[in-house]
């Protein structure tokens, strides 16, 4: 039956990196006022579902601000289908 082929799991992860140069931001020189902030940080977590030959994964990704002044942090969330 399919109920042995499914599979149910969630994760979560943790990353951080420096940002040396940000072309989008660094290019623009000096003539806007945006204070790039070199360390980011992403959080994120999810949760998957695989049956049979299908599987189905939710992301949701938190990542800290990129420059000052911004609103804050900044959320996206992915689906996939495969």
């Amino acid at each position: 039956p399919w109920t042995r082929a499914l599979s149910l799991y969630g994760f979560a992860a943790a990353e951080g990196r420096y940002v040396l140069y940000n072309v989008f931001l660094d290019a623009a020189g000096p003539a806007y006022r945006i204070r790039r902030e070199p360390w980011v940080a992403d959080l994120s977590w999810g949760v998957g579902a695989r049956v049979c030959a299908f599987s189905f994964t939710y992301r949701s990704v938190h990542r800290s601000a990129e420059f000052r002044p911004a609103g804050g942090t900044h959320r996206f969330d992915a689906f996939r289908l495969g």
